[in-house]
């Protein structure tokens, strides 16, 4: 209810898709390049989110944001992609969106990405919740009694769910190791 955006006037519907959009836009573009929702492309959903607890989309929107943080994971988890590789997938795939040139865009990506640099405060290390849920997995095998099987099933079914929380503020709002404790537990439940 707080956030920039909505004390700017946004509703909170609007504000919930546009952020997913944005979350869209980084995992069809991470996914091209190999990257997985639990290393870069995570990253950069945590990036994200952090950059709209402090500045309103209508001043900066979700697309633009979105790629800049992209490029900023793709540098802080050592696997940078070039600024106009992004850039390219982007108009390839949200034309509708992105109109503009393939030059003006890589201008916008690197200007977007001083702004998120600062919004961030230069702080770039993110632990993500799925090798705290390897952990407590690895726990569980380990004591007597626990199934392995069941234990594999159990996170096969906590990772999407680990997934679907990059679209919410969840990652802001709880340390990693709560949000793995928390969701093998209803991974558990399920």
């Amino acid at each position: 209810k707080n956030s920039p955006s909505r004390k700017e006037g946004m509703s909170e519907f609007d504000e919930i898709r546009l952020k997913r959009e944005g979350i869209e836009i980084m995992k069809k573009i991470g996914s091209e390049f190999k990257w997985k929702l639990n290393n870069t492309t995570g990253v950069a959903c945590v990036y994200f989110h952090r950059f709209y607890m402090l500045h309103s989309i209508q001043e900066f929107p979700c697309p633009s944001t979105a790629l800049a943080c992209l490029f900023l994971a793709g540098k802080s988890e050592d696997t940078p992609k070039k600024c106009r590789d992004i850039g390219n997938n982007a108009l390839r795939f949200y034309s509708n969106t992105f109109r503009v040139s393939g030059h003006q865009l890589m201008d916008d990506i690197f200007a977007m990405e001083r702004v998120v640099l600062i919004a961030m405060k230069f702080e770039f290390s993110i632990d993500l919740p799925y090798k705290f849920i390897i952990n407590y997995a690895n726990d569980f095998k380990s004591n007597k009694g626990y199934d392995p099987n069941m234990v594999s099933d159990i996170v096969c079914s906590a990772w999407p769910l680990v997934n679907d929380s990059f679209f919410t503020h969840l990652c802001l709002a709880w340390e990693p190791q709560v949000l793995a404790v928390s969701l093998f537990w209803l991974a558990i439940k399920l």
